[in-house]
């Protein structure tokens, strides 16, 4: 397999019905052969969910960027360590 995965670890704190404040945690990259390069989180914001159902969530964040996430189908515990 040669996937490189990058986890991003952060705390999330709904504000509102739609607003939610974020703080990044914890980052690496996992690559490979097995290894992980850890990567000082970097970033705080919040984000406003302006569209929601079972499979799509459109995000606006607090720079102006509009977001789009599909739901996929994960196994519980994939990025545990």
């Amino acid at each position: 397999d040669s996937e490189k995965t990058l986890i991003v670890n952060s705390t999330l704190k709904p504000t509102s019905d739609v607003r939610v404040d974020f703080e990044f945690k914890r980052c690496e990259l996992r690559l490979p052969n097995g290894m992980s390069i850890p990567i000082p989180p970097y970033g705080k914001g919040w984000f406003d969910t302006v569209y929601l159902d079972d499979e799509l969530r459109i995000l606006r964040d607090k720079r102006g960027d509009t977001l789009i996430v599909s739901r996929v189908n994960m196994p519980i515990g994939a990025f545990d360590r």
